[in-house]
């Protein structure tokens, strides 16, 4: 291993510049357009990586002001690139793409696609009769302007190999897990948004064409199901080689589709998305108090199905196949208010394709027009009717009547702890926004109540980013079109009670989030 020196990070509008730590010569130079993606390291709150397109190998930097280094550089990156950059746990596995050619790319971009859907319906009939699709089965608030229809006894769904096994809890499903067990071929329409019967549209199978599995992460070459928590059922045998199996297939999706996401034209059914929420933290449900701390492969899996689903709701047909998951709003929301940053700044990102799904596909600030897409590219510059009409239904699915206040106040919660605690600490993040020296930023991090009241702790740069994104795509112009008056009216005010801390956010070391 390479012994660790002194540099300065300095972070341009297009370039990455390493200096010396004492002369200030620029020793290494990297433009952000070679970019691939970066890496918040679970296992060390200090240590940051950046992967690289051109063959470079990964650059690794040691700062304790690791997450404004990172959102300066994240913000930088998605303005020099026109699209979003993830944001990984941890770096990838050798074998993993990170870009290609044109066509390979496409051709990758297939196989993912067929392959994550094959397997989401080779693993639902071991899932759909387990606790962890608890979350079609709650009770919940998403929609109480058109409630749920009254639950009527359905057939036992029939396993692959014919035997009709009996569902836990038989006779209380809502509709769209019938819809989902029978392969119905309805499609979901706005209505359905709105809370009324949840259909889930079938399309036909497509085969797991690959057994190679995933060969882990860093601490190991396996990746575990989720280990819940002591309010949290148990996973069986089956269960956990079911989870395990398409954890394999999200990693392969997440690092084959670009965070940009798939194509306008893509579809998923009801059983897929059903399969791909069902591997959520189980712990991480509603009314279930969050876990005071959760293990890393846990974060881990939960990052990558929330950038899975981030990636398959660029498509407006997935989208809408989401949207009509029963009870998703609620599902998500209690995983948004886990306690966990990382967890909660992804959370934040996918509600951000929901509420506007023009701007993020282009990694482009929600209250700024897009300039127009690149040429040959299904990017068009104005966002369609059809995403539009999904926004509106979004918004009306995650802040129903009866929970908006609640929520308004969640979603907000963590730009309480922005302002530094100390005028040292302010005075750091200005001149790691100005200058981005990683070595000036002086106020750390850390993962505490996300979802509640304000704490000691400062917010990270980060999930400040995206709730104030999230946020955005609410309340201002021109994504507010699509939102409904009352929510409009209790965001701001919302907004405004925040005092202090929303002044703190002209200090953000993202440009996009001081200067906007």
């Amino acid at each position: 291993p390479k012994a660790q020196v002194a540099r300065r990070l300095a972070v341009t509008k297009g370039s990455l510049i390493e200096r010396h730590a004492h002369n200030y010569q620029a020793v290494v130079r990297r433009p952000l357009a070679a970019l691939a993606s970066l890496a918040r390291f679970e296992e060390e709150p200090k240590l940051l990586g950046v992967e690289w397109t051109d063959g470079a190998p990964p650059s690794l930097y040691l700062t304790p002001a690791r997450d404004e280094v990172l959102a300066a550089l994240l913000d930088a990156a998605q303005n020099a690139l026109g699209k979003p950059v993830a944001v990984l746990p941890g770096l990838k596995n050798r074998g993993d793409g990170l870009i290609m050619g044109r066509g390979s790319e496409v051709e990758m971009q297939r196989w993912a696609q067929e392959e994550l859907v094959g397997r989401a319906k080779e693993v639902y009939p071991a899932l759909v009769h387990s606790s962890r699709m608890l979350f079609t089965v709650n009770a919940s608030h998403d929609a109480p302007s058109s409630p749920l229809p009254k639950p009527q006894p359905i057939p036992r769904p029939q396993t692959p190999d014919g035997s009709g096994a009996a569902t836990p809890s038989e006779g209380s499903l809502p509709a769209g897990m019938l819809a989902a067990a029978q392969g119905s071929p309805t499609q979901p329409g706005l209505a359905d948004l709105q809370g009324s019967e949840s259909q889930w549209a079938a399309t036909p199978n497509s085969p797991a064409s690959s057994s190679v599995s995933h060969t882990g992460e860093m601490e190991g070459k396996t990746r575990l199901a989720s280990s819940p928590g002591p309010s949290a059922p148990q996973d069986s045998p089956a269960v956990t080689e079911a989870v395990s199996l398409l954890m394999d297939t999200v990693y392969d999706f997440c690092a084959c589709v670009a965070p940009s996401g798939v194509p306008l034209f893509t579809r998923i059914d009801g059983q897929v998305a059903a399969s791909l929420v069902a591997l959520l933290p189980m712990e991480l449900q509603q009314g279930l108090p969050p876990p005071v701390c959760m293990p890393t492969v846990e974060v881990k899996q939960a990052i990558m199905v929330l950038q899975c689903l981030q990636r398959l709701s660029a498509a407006p047909e997935c989208m809408d196949t989401l949207l009509a998951l029963p009870n998703i709003a609620s599902r998500l929301w209690a995983v948004y208010t886990c306690g966990n940053e990382a967890i909660a700044a992804e959370v934040a990102k996918l509600l951000l394709r929901w509420w506007s799904p023009h701007t993020s596909r282009r990694g482009t600030v929600p209250w700024k027009a897009s300039p127009p897409g690149p040429s040959g590219t299904d990017i068009n510059s104005e966002p369609s009717a059809e995403e539009l009409s999904l926004s509106k239904a979004a918004k009306a699915l995650c802040f129903s009547q009866k929970v908006l206040s609640e929520r308004c106040k969640q979603l907000l919660a963590p730009l309480k702890r922005a302002a530094p605690n100390t005028a040292a600490g302010a005075e750091g993040l200005a001149d790691a926004r100005f200058s981005g020296m990683a070595s000036l930023g002086s106020v750390p991090s850390a993962a505490s109540d996300v979802g509640g009241a304000a704490s000691s702790v400062p917010c990270s740069p980060l999930l400040s980013m995206a709730v104030v994104e999230a946020a955005a795509a609410v309340a201002v112009v021109p994504c507010s079109a699509t939102t409904g008056p009352r929510l409009l009216q209790e965001l701001l005010a919302e907004a405004a009670a925040l005092g202090r801390p929303l002044f703190a956010l002209f200090h953000h070391p993202a440009g996009r989030v001081a200067d906007g």
